[in-house]
């Protein structure tokens, strides 16, 4: 049997491969974290709140020249607010789950229940949020006006999905309990649909053996436990790859991703980057190959329309865009050439992406950050530009997430473009 240390080396691996895209002509010197120093060019003084299965593609692509970002005629004006993330004297939350972001909370949790940071967004305030038996590297996401998180009970070696109503109330999706072997070797995703009445969860197995033989299952059911359903169950020598639920379509279709254990940033907080991506159907189990990378680092992600994809070629240093089809629309090359971080789409169909040169010391300066917008046949401009500008993070409809400095940082997309940096705060999740 593989011992952890190989899970573990493998993650580590493919946590530096994410970090960023290096080109060829780059230097060796890496980061050894993403940092990003607060923007320079505001006209305002800071200010502080202390509360506050290995083809291309389908389709065969056809040629398209390849466009390099302009600067904006009027690039954006930012000006930056720094947050102190501080849980000493804050008050428990309010009922409420839209446009927040969730930090590790450094006070103690009471028995069975892990506590959160909560920041609104919208009125930039700071309380504690209690979830019942959330382990602090499990899956949180939002739908329907609740929370879904994992939980691995080490009594009864399982997974399984809480649900919590934000008013203090949580229960237990028992019908997607499910038992393994080794919590080490073993991965669980899931996906809510958005309106809470169907849940997709996946579970990733190392079994061993001779053969090193991994086993993935995938399951569906209906929010109240009818219609549990095994959609896939799969075994393969050698692999180190999981079923990651992304999408469930109005035409029954549910879209996968088969993801290197690592990839899409902390591996047990998947966002975004896809390797893989196929459809399937939920009525008669036929599976559509859409698109697979045939290196490691095409890292992409999905237009919102789902007919748009974006990846990254690491060898022509370029951000490729294709229809749904394979077909080509455009090849970016960015204004950075030393650095490319994966490309990631807003809610209103915005395309961004990363990139910057390094200097002497093998840190990103300058760097970029480009938007390109629907129908994405015209150039791509700079959106914003600084020093050490690391790898975005996630796009909500009105926020870019980013590491910045000994923090994180929140950039509004739309005027009057504010940076809203949380200092030494460790990051859990976004939840629109």
């Amino acid at each position: 049997m593989v011992s952890q240390l190989r899970v573990i080396g493998l993650i580590s691996c493919f946590l530096w491969l994410v970090s960023c895209t290096v080109t060829p002509n780059a230097p060796t010197s890496i980061p050894a974290g993403p940092v990003i120093a607060t923007a320079t060019d505001t006209p305002e003084p800071t200010a502080e709140l202390p509360l506050a299965a290995t083809a291309t593609m389908v389709a065969t692509a056809t040629t398209a020249p390849t466009i390099t970002p302009t600067p904006s005629q009027a690039p954006p004006q930012f000006v930056t607010t720094a947050v102190v993330i501080d849980g000493a004297t804050v008050e428990p939350c309010a009922p409420s789950s839209r446009s927040v972001l969730l930090f590790s909370d450094t006070e103690e949790a009471p028995p069975g229940q892990a506590t959160y940071l909560r920041y609104s967004l919208s009125q930039h305030e700071l309380c504690r949020l209690t979830l019942a038996g959330q382990p602090k590297t499990g899956q949180i996401m939002a739908a329907n006006g609740h929370l879904y998180y994992t939980v691995y009970d080490w009594d009864a070696e399982s997974y399984t999905i809480w649900q919590d109503n934000g008013r203090g109330r949580s229960r237990s999706l028992s019908f997607a309990t499910t038992a393994v072997s080794d919590q080490f070797n073993s991965y669980f995703r899931f996906l809510v649909a958005p309106d809470g009445r169907t849940v997709v969860w996946s579970l990733f197995e190392y079994e061993g053996g001779a053969e090193q033989t991994v086993r993935n299952r995938l399951w569906i059911s209906a929010s109240d436990g009818r219609d549990t359903r095994l959609l896939l169950d799969e075994r393969e020598d050698g692999g180190m790859s999981y079923y990651d639920p992304l999408r469930l379509t109005a035409d029954g279709q549910l879209l996968l991703a088969y993801q290197p254990l690592g990839l899409g940033g902390h591996w047990s907080s998947f966002n975004g980057r896809y390797q893989n991506l196929s459809q399937l159907d939920l009525d008669n189990l036929n599976r559509q190959l859409i698109f697979t990378c045939e290196t490691l680092l095409c890292l992409g992600d999905i237009a919102p329309d789902g007919r748009t994809l974006a990846h990254t070629d690491v060898t022509a240093g370029t951000i490729n865009l294709i229809t749904w089809e394979g077909e080509h629309i455009q090849s970016i090359t960015p204004p950075g050439r030393d650095y490319l971080g994966y490309p990631t789409f807003a809610e209103d169909g915005r395309l961004f992406f990363t990139s910057a040169d390094f200097n002497a010391a093998g840190h990103p300066a300058p760097g970029y950050l480009s938007v390109i917008t629907p129908p994405y046949t015209s150039p791509a401009e700079i959106f914003y530009q600084a020093d050490q500008l690391a790898t975005v993070q996630y796009i909500g409809s009105d926020y870019l997430f980013y590491w910045q400095d000994s923090g994180f940082a929140a950039l509004e997309l739309r005027p009057p473009h504010a940076i809203w940096h949380y200092e030494s705060a460790q990051f859990q999740a976004f939840l629109p």
